[in-house]
């Protein structure tokens, strides 16, 4: 009688547990389809959406490469971002300027989560690619313009 319990609980689990979705609400996108594009805050680091729509209000995924040695300034966005280290090494700091020494390196596998409006910045120590996972619309506010690469003019 002890069992009972337990086992319609169980029952009911199975019963009320989402069913997988259909083939034509998958995405599946292997390397060589992704359309890379260049990021336009960031020189030299091209990104690619993957799910979502950044300049939305909704949950967005990208995938970002950075060459050894590419940074972005002191920064801070309006929601929180989370950024995985697929491959290569970063430091990431948390502050308004560029300081390598109060920095924390992130390898491969590394994990970041940065809070709505904590200001910090990053730089490619070999080459990177990074997975951004958050709620759009995604922006980027520099600390000091300028570091914004958007702003600057051609003489």
């Amino acid at each position: 009688m002890k069992w009972l319990v337990p086992s319609t609980v169980l029952a009911m689990l199975c019963v009320a547990a989402p069913v997988p979705g259909h083939a034509q609400d998958a995405t599946l996108v292997n390397p060589d389809q992704m359309k890379w594009a260049p990021a336009d805050v960031i020189p030299g680091v091209e990104s690619v959406v993957l799910s979502g729509d950044p300049a939305k209000q909704q949950p967005f995924i990208l995938e970002s490469r950075w060459p050894a040695g590419s940074k972005i300034g002191p920064h801070w966005h309006s929601n929180t971002e989370h950024i995985i280290i697929i491959s290569g090494t970063g430091t990431v700091g948390m502050s308004d300027n560029f300081d390598l020494q109060k920095g924390m390196p992130i390898t491969t596998g590394g994990f970041i989560e940065m809070p709505a409006k904590m200001h910090h910045w990053f730089v490619a120590q070999s080459p990177v690619v990074m997975l951004i996972v958050g709620d759009g619309p995604f922006d980027i506010t520099f600390i000091n313009p300028e570091d914004d690469p958007r702003k600057k003019t051609v003489r």
